[in-house]
């Protein structure tokens, strides 16, 4: 009960304060957005979306551990530790008190990224995974159905071989010019 009310108190400063709400949900988005806009306009796949999106969502909660180290501080400024400290909360209480708040928020940070990378063309395979499976599990009834997956899926993965022959046909030219450039080096004779 003790750590509820603690936990309670802690989720209404944060969401009181509209900067941690606007930092912790919107500026993953912003990112996402504007990395996928420079994406957009550059020759090589540099932010590519499928690697992106879990770089952006991680990066996301380091702003909420630093609105709960922030919180934290606030709350020592203002001696509401000091008064805790005299009541009956005990350790675990404390640390939970300023977690607890944090997670649901985490979570749909996680969330509103996921959605808007998808919105931007991540591929959303593990849906299709587990189709497949549930499928395989229906008999060979479903054989067409899961081939149609399969081709899907290959047509993907051939996407990104070919993308990757791309870029290591350019590591290879680059290298062979490279190569070139040492061997016409006239050679210094002192």
């Amino acid at each position: 009960m003790r750590l509820l009310t603690f936990s309670g108190r802690t989720a209404k400063e944060i969401l009181r304060d509209p900067l941690n709400l606007g930092f912790g949900l919107g500026f993953p988005l912003v990112l996402l957005l504007l990395l996928s806009a420079i994406q957009a306009n550059i020759p090589v796949s540099l932010f590519e979306i499928e690697s992106l999106t879990p770089g952006i969502t991680v990066f996301g909660l380091s702003f909420m551990t630093l609105f709960s180290a922030t919180l934290i501080a606030k709350d020592r400024e203002s001696a509401l530790l000091q008064r805790l400290y005299t009541t009956p909360l005990t350790a675990a209480d404390f640390i939970f008190g300023y977690v607890l708040p944090v997670l649901p928020i985490s979570l749909v940070q996680g969330v509103i990224c996921y959605l808007s990378a998808m919105i931007l063309g991540l591929p959303m395979q593990l849906k299709d995974i587990q189709k497949y499976s549930e499928l395989r599990y229906c008999g060979k009834s479903t054989i067409p159905e899961r081939m149609k997956i399969l081709d899907v899926y290959r047509k993907y993965v051939l996407e990104q071989q070919q993308k990757w022959n791309e870029y290591l046909q350019n590591l290879d030219d680059k290298i062979e010019y490279y190569r070139q450039a040492i061997n016409e080096q006239p050679e210094d004779n002192d």
